[in-house]
């Protein structure tokens, strides 16, 4: 937290820097610090937006999904058994 809040304050901060900065000003969106921090002043609230955005669009979401279950029914009620189908 203390290196993302120097980031936001420096004049010049590298592209790792920033993203750093907005990793963590995202994880903390919502919470009594980062309000703080956006009512500080509107520079501040400006690097914050920028970085956070900056952030999220070199951060690649991976997102993870069971494969669908095939369903197959039988033909005949002998064969059918519920559990194929929990």
């Amino acid at each position: 937290i203390d290196a993302a809040v120097n980031t936001i304050k420096a004049p010049k901060a590298t592209d790792k820097e920033k993203r750093h900065a907005g990793k963590v000003f995202h994880e903390m969106d919502g919470n009594q610090f980062y309000e703080k921090f956006m009512e500080n002043s509107e520079e501040c609230k400006k690097n914050i937006h920028d970085y956070v955005t900056f952030y999220l669009q070199t951060h690649k979401i991976v997102e993870i999904s069971k494969p669908k279950k095939e369903f197959k029914v039988s033909d005949s009620i002998e064969d059918f058994n519920i559990l194929d189908f929990v």
